[in-house]
């Protein structure tokens, strides 16, 4: 999943000031995720 932003895998080889953004991103995204399989599951 990291491969989207072009980073290395180690957490360690991104600056400090990119985490609190990059962890903002990927907390939207598996809210989002969650929020359309939990509509999915519930409508079928």
């Amino acid at each position: 999943m990291e491969r989207m932003y072009g980073a290395p895998l180690a957490d360690d080889a991104i600056p400090p000031e990119t985490t609190p953004m990059r962890m903002l991103v990927v907390g939207i995204f598996f809210i989002g995720f969650g929020i359309f399989t939990g509509t999915s599951a519930f409508l079928s």
